[in-house]
């Protein structure tokens, strides 16, 4: 790889995630991981630890294992089906796994953390089936095709296509459930969503900036670690994807049994805060 700092274009940014060279490439050929066989991100690396490649890109996947003991939580206090467990598994599996390919830069830990993202989609897509079988064979499809099929970009076009759906379905549920619910419960749903669409969108910029002006930051006096942003976003997006999705399941079952119209109460598993659903109500 050439020691210049390569010219990474739209397209390639968006879908191909070309490596841009390091400086040091050949000093990181030396470092504790080796030479970086994954996609190479714009924060320096080995700056700040001799044995984490991408410093910030690392420690900020703590806020998706927080998000999935938090939903364990959830789990383990409101008695949820093994789609939810499964759910947090995932997330805290993302937030490992993405810790270890920005530690260490290799091929196997950018093709776990891809693995890990695109089944927790596909999870939160279809927690509202009563048959997960079909989840865990879709889980189960993307995971081979992440890790055998090359010849095309399967995943980044299937995360991006289970994104969208998600998001789709996600809203449409929470509408109807707004038509049914007292006020304060339909403002806590709309900031929910709000606060979940506007993060992936500000999280997603970040993501783009960091790779397509990658140079320019570097000859900056300061790097805003666009990447590690864009975990912070993510990780806040997924936790109001969770609160809402097991809010949603708690509203089919109750409407399921409740033969009244007062729907006040519909939704007893949160509180409704200025941040959209927040935490358990006892």
């Amino acid at each position: 790889m050439d020691s210049k700092e390569e010219t990474v274009g739209v397209m390639e940014a968006l879908l191909l995630g070309v490596e841009k060279a390091d400086e040091d490439d050949r000093l990181v050929e030396k470092r504790y991981w080796g030479k970086a066989t994954g996609i190479n991100w714009c924060e320096r690396d080995y700056e700040h630890s001799e044995y984490i490649a991408e410093f910030w890109n690392t420690i900020t996947n703590v806020g998706f294992i927080i998000v999935g003991v938090y939903g364990l939580f959830l789990v383990n206090k409101l008695k949820l089906p093994r789609r939810f467990t499964a759910l947090s598994y995932c997330l805290i599996g993302l937030g490992l796994t993405s810790g270890f390919f920005h530690a260490s830069l290799l091929w196997t830990g950018q093709k776990l953390d891809e693995s890990f993202e695109n089944v927790l989609l596909v999870i939160l897509y279809h927690s509202d089936s009563m048959d997960q079988r079909i989840a865990s064979l879709h889980s189960i499809i993307v995971t081979l095709g992440i890790f055998l099929i090359t010849a095309f970009l399967f995943c980044e076009i299937h995360l991006i296509v289970i994104a969208i759906l998600t998001l789709t379905k996600v809203r449409r549920e929470a509408a109807l459930a707004q038509l049914q619910v007292g006020e304060k419960l339909r403002l806590g749903l709309s900031r929910s969503i709000k606060i979940a669409g506007v993060s992936i969108v500000i999280g997603a910029i970040c993501w783009l900036f960091d790779r397509l002006f990658c140079g320019v930051i570097r000859a900056s006096p300061f790097n805003p670690q666009l990447h590690s942003w864009w975990h912070i976003f993510c990780a806040i997006s997924l936790h109001q994807a969770l609160v809402l999705a097991i809010a949603m399941y708690q509203f089919r079952e109750k409407l399921e049994g409740k033969k009244t119209d007062d729907f006040d109460s519909i939704l007893p598993l949160v509180v409704v805060n200025r941040f959209g659903l927040g935490d358990v109500k006892y």
